[in-house]
Protein backbone atom coordinates (compact mmCIF):
# COMPACT_ATOMS: atom_id res chain seq x y z
CA UNK A 1 0.00 0.00 0.00
CA UNK A 2 1.51 3.30 -1.08
CA UNK A 3 0.79 6.89 -0.17
CA UNK A 4 2.12 10.33 -0.95
CA UNK A 5 4.25 9.68 -3.99
CA UNK A 6 5.47 13.25 -4.02
CA UNK A 7 8.26 14.38 -6.24
CA UNK A 8 9.47 15.50 -9.60
CA UNK A 9 9.23 12.14 -11.36
CA UNK A 10 6.56 10.14 -9.59
CA UNK A 11 3.62 12.50 -9.14
CA UNK A 12 1.48 10.42 -11.50
CA UNK A 13 1.20 7.10 -9.70
CA UNK A 14 4.45 7.06 -7.78
CA UNK A 15 6.70 4.18 -6.90
CA UNK A 16 4.87 0.92 -7.47
CA UNK A 17 6.34 -1.67 -5.12
CA UNK A 18 6.10 -5.46 -5.45
CA UNK A 19 7.49 -8.37 -3.41
CA UNK A 20 8.46 -11.68 -5.03
CA UNK A 21 8.09 -14.40 -2.39
CA UNK A 22 10.01 -17.22 -4.15
CA UNK A 23 13.17 -15.11 -4.45
CA UNK A 24 12.59 -12.88 -1.40
CA UNK A 25 13.24 -9.76 -3.48
CA UNK A 26 11.49 -6.40 -3.91
CA UNK A 27 10.86 -4.69 -7.23
CA UNK A 28 9.70 -1.21 -8.26
CA UNK A 29 8.46 0.13 -11.56
CA UNK A 30 10.69 1.96 -13.97
CA UNK A 31 9.49 5.61 -14.00
CA UNK A 32 9.43 5.56 -17.79
CA UNK A 33 7.27 2.43 -18.07
CA UNK A 34 5.21 -0.09 -16.12
CA UNK A 35 7.93 -2.74 -15.99
CA UNK A 36 9.33 -3.82 -12.63
CA UNK A 37 13.04 -3.76 -11.77
CA UNK A 38 14.75 -5.44 -8.84
CA UNK A 39 15.75 -3.44 -5.76
CA UNK A 40 19.38 -4.07 -4.81
CA UNK A 41 21.72 -2.96 -2.04
CA UNK A 42 23.75 0.11 -2.90
CA UNK A 43 27.45 -0.79 -3.34
CA UNK A 44 28.39 2.69 -2.08
CA UNK A 45 26.81 2.22 1.35
CA UNK A 46 27.92 0.28 4.38
CA UNK A 47 25.90 0.49 7.61
CA UNK A 48 27.58 1.05 10.93
CA UNK A 49 27.90 -1.96 13.20
CA UNK A 50 24.52 -3.03 14.56
CA UNK A 51 22.51 -0.97 12.07
CA UNK A 52 20.41 -2.39 9.21
CA UNK A 53 20.98 -1.83 5.50
CA UNK A 54 18.81 1.12 4.48
CA UNK A 55 20.21 2.39 1.15
CA UNK A 56 19.21 0.64 -2.07
CA UNK A 57 19.40 1.24 -5.82
CA UNK A 58 17.26 0.32 -8.80
CA UNK A 59 18.90 -0.09 -12.20
CA UNK A 60 21.60 2.44 -11.42
CA UNK A 61 19.22 5.39 -11.82
CA UNK A 62 17.03 5.36 -8.70
CA UNK A 63 18.22 5.53 -5.09
CA UNK A 64 15.96 4.52 -2.18
CA UNK A 65 16.66 5.38 1.46
CA UNK A 66 14.64 3.67 4.18
CA UNK A 67 14.08 6.08 7.06
CA UNK A 68 13.00 3.36 9.50
CA UNK A 69 13.64 -0.38 9.72
CA UNK A 70 12.81 -3.46 11.74
CA UNK A 71 16.56 -3.93 12.13
CA UNK A 72 17.10 -0.86 14.30
CA UNK A 73 17.55 -1.31 18.05
CA UNK A 74 16.36 2.28 18.60
CA UNK A 75 12.61 1.92 19.32
CA UNK A 76 11.84 5.24 17.61
CA UNK A 77 13.26 3.90 14.33
CA UNK A 78 12.14 0.29 14.64
CA UNK A 79 9.06 -0.43 12.52
CA UNK A 80 7.95 -3.94 11.57
CA UNK A 81 5.04 -3.34 9.19
CA UNK A 82 5.64 0.12 7.68
CA UNK A 83 8.34 2.27 6.19
CA UNK A 84 9.07 5.80 5.10
CA UNK A 85 11.19 5.96 1.95
CA UNK A 86 12.89 8.94 0.33
CA UNK A 87 14.14 8.57 -3.21
CA UNK A 88 16.28 10.40 -5.72
CA UNK A 89 16.54 10.00 -9.47
CA UNK A 90 19.95 9.93 -11.14
CA UNK A 91 23.32 10.74 -9.62
CA UNK A 92 23.31 14.53 -9.80
CA UNK A 93 22.11 16.29 -7.78
CA UNK A 94 22.46 13.66 -5.09
CA UNK A 95 19.52 14.82 -2.95
CA UNK A 96 16.13 13.36 -2.12
CA UNK A 97 13.42 14.30 -4.59
CA UNK A 98 10.40 12.58 -3.11
CA UNK A 99 8.95 10.64 -0.19
CA UNK A 100 6.70 7.57 -0.12
CA UNK A 101 5.12 5.62 2.75
CA UNK A 102 4.58 1.87 2.39
CA UNK A 103 3.03 -0.69 4.69
CA UNK A 104 1.12 -3.93 5.25
CA UNK A 105 -2.59 -3.03 5.58
CA UNK A 106 -4.13 -3.76 8.98
CA UNK A 107 -7.31 -3.17 11.00
CA UNK A 108 -8.25 0.10 12.61
CA UNK A 109 -8.80 0.81 16.28
CA UNK A 110 -12.13 -0.68 17.44
CA UNK A 111 -12.41 0.59 21.03
CA UNK A 112 -10.81 3.01 23.46
CA UNK A 113 -8.28 5.58 22.35
CA UNK A 114 -4.73 5.45 21.05
CA UNK A 115 -1.84 7.78 20.31
CA UNK A 116 0.50 7.13 17.39
CA UNK A 117 3.81 8.98 17.17
CA UNK A 118 6.32 9.03 14.35
CA UNK A 119 7.95 11.16 11.68
CA UNK A 120 7.18 12.81 8.37
CA UNK A 121 9.27 13.98 5.43
CA UNK A 122 8.04 16.31 2.72
CA UNK A 123 9.06 18.04 -0.48
CA UNK A 124 8.31 21.76 -0.76
CA UNK A 125 7.20 23.86 -3.70
CA UNK A 126 10.04 26.18 -2.64
CA UNK A 127 13.11 25.68 -4.79
CA UNK A 128 16.69 25.68 -3.51
CA UNK A 129 19.92 25.36 -5.47
CA UNK A 130 22.04 22.29 -4.88
CA UNK A 131 25.18 21.52 -6.88
CA UNK A 132 24.14 24.24 -9.30
CA UNK A 133 20.70 22.74 -9.94
CA UNK A 134 17.31 23.99 -8.63
CA UNK A 135 15.66 21.22 -6.60
CA UNK A 136 12.66 21.10 -4.23
CA UNK A 137 13.45 21.95 -0.63
CA UNK A 138 12.98 18.96 1.69
CA UNK A 139 12.31 18.98 5.42
CA UNK A 140 11.07 16.61 8.09
CA UNK A 141 9.56 16.63 11.56
CA UNK A 142 7.48 14.68 14.04
CA UNK A 143 3.88 13.56 13.70
CA UNK A 144 1.24 12.62 16.26
CA UNK A 145 -2.14 11.05 15.55
CA UNK A 146 -4.80 10.61 18.24
CA UNK A 147 -7.82 8.35 17.69
CA UNK A 148 -10.86 7.99 19.95
CA UNK A 149 -13.13 5.09 18.98
CA UNK A 150 -15.92 6.11 21.36
CA UNK A 151 -16.20 9.53 19.72
CA UNK A 152 -15.29 8.38 16.18
CA UNK A 153 -12.63 11.07 15.95
CA UNK A 154 -9.05 11.38 14.79
CA UNK A 155 -6.59 14.26 14.86
CA UNK A 156 -3.18 14.76 13.28
CA UNK A 157 -0.50 17.18 14.47
CA UNK A 158 2.68 17.93 12.52
CA UNK A 159 5.69 19.63 14.09
CA UNK A 160 8.36 20.61 11.53
CA UNK A 161 11.97 20.17 12.59
CA UNK A 162 13.59 23.39 13.90
CA UNK A 163 16.43 22.86 11.41
CA UNK A 164 14.05 23.08 8.44
CA UNK A 165 12.58 26.10 6.67
CA UNK A 166 8.98 25.74 7.89
CA UNK A 167 7.70 27.97 10.68
CA UNK A 168 6.12 25.46 13.13
CA UNK A 169 3.48 28.02 14.15
CA UNK A 170 2.17 28.12 10.59
CA UNK A 171 1.23 24.41 10.56
CA UNK A 172 -2.07 23.74 12.34
CA UNK A 173 -3.54 20.40 13.59
CA UNK A 174 -5.92 18.55 11.29
CA UNK A 175 -9.22 16.88 12.23
CA UNK A 176 -9.61 13.55 10.42
CA UNK A 177 -12.62 11.74 9.02
CA UNK A 178 -12.56 8.38 10.80
CA UNK A 179 -14.85 6.02 12.74
CA UNK A 180 -14.21 3.09 15.08
CA UNK A 181 -12.97 -0.01 13.26
CA UNK A 182 -12.20 1.80 10.01
CA UNK A 183 -8.76 1.01 8.59
CA UNK A 184 -8.64 4.22 6.53
CA UNK A 185 -8.71 7.87 7.55
CA UNK A 186 -8.54 11.13 5.64
CA UNK A 187 -9.08 14.86 5.64
CA UNK A 188 -11.66 16.04 3.08
CA UNK A 189 -9.92 17.70 0.16
CA UNK A 190 -10.65 21.45 0.03
CA UNK A 191 -8.38 21.95 -2.97
CA UNK A 192 -9.18 21.86 -6.68
CA UNK A 193 -10.32 18.72 -8.48
CA UNK A 194 -6.90 18.51 -10.17
CA UNK A 195 -5.16 17.87 -6.84
CA UNK A 196 -3.20 14.60 -6.82
CA UNK A 197 -3.56 13.84 -3.11
CA UNK A 198 -5.86 14.52 -0.23
CA UNK A 199 -4.33 16.93 2.25
CA UNK A 200 -4.17 13.87 4.54
CA UNK A 201 -4.91 10.25 3.62
CA UNK A 202 -3.70 7.17 5.43
CA UNK A 203 -4.36 3.77 6.88
CA UNK A 204 -3.49 1.50 9.78
CA UNK A 205 -0.80 -1.14 9.23
CA UNK A 206 0.25 -4.34 10.94
CA UNK A 207 -1.91 -7.34 11.98
CA UNK A 208 -3.27 -5.45 14.99
CA UNK A 209 -3.07 -1.93 13.59
CA UNK A 210 0.08 -1.22 15.64
CA UNK A 211 1.43 1.21 13.05
CA UNK A 212 0.09 3.50 10.36
CA UNK A 213 1.19 5.28 7.20
CA UNK A 214 -0.14 8.19 5.23
CA UNK A 215 0.34 10.98 2.78
CA UNK A 216 0.16 14.63 3.74
CA UNK A 217 -0.08 17.97 2.01
CA UNK A 218 -0.10 21.31 3.80
CA UNK A 219 0.80 24.96 3.46
CA UNK A 220 3.45 26.58 5.62
CA UNK A 221 5.27 29.86 6.03
CA UNK A 222 8.94 29.93 5.10
CA UNK A 223 11.36 31.20 7.72
CA UNK A 224 13.70 32.25 4.91
CA UNK A 225 11.45 34.68 3.02
CA UNK A 226 8.11 34.78 4.88
CA UNK A 227 6.22 33.43 1.86
CA UNK A 228 3.65 30.63 1.82
CA UNK A 229 4.58 27.32 0.15
CA UNK A 230 3.02 23.89 -0.21
CA UNK A 231 4.66 20.80 1.24
CA UNK A 232 3.79 17.29 0.08
CA UNK A 233 5.09 14.02 1.42
CA UNK A 234 4.46 11.09 3.73
CA UNK A 235 4.50 9.94 7.33
CA UNK A 236 4.85 6.80 9.42
CA UNK A 237 3.85 6.38 13.07
CA UNK A 238 3.21 3.70 15.70
CA UNK A 239 1.62 3.28 19.13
Amino acid sequence: MLFADAGQYFTDGGLQLAFDAPTGTYHVTNPASTSFEIVQRSPNYAPQAGNPWVVFIVGGYLSLNLRVSGGYSDPDLRYLYSNLITWSFGSSPSVALGTTAVGMPGPGLTSGSAIYEGRFEVESSRQVVYEGTPVPDMFDGTVELVFDASANTGRLTLVPSPSGDADPNSVTPVDLVWSAGASLFHQPDPASSTSLNYPVAGRFTGPAGQELIGGVRFEYTSKADGKTYEARGAFVAKK
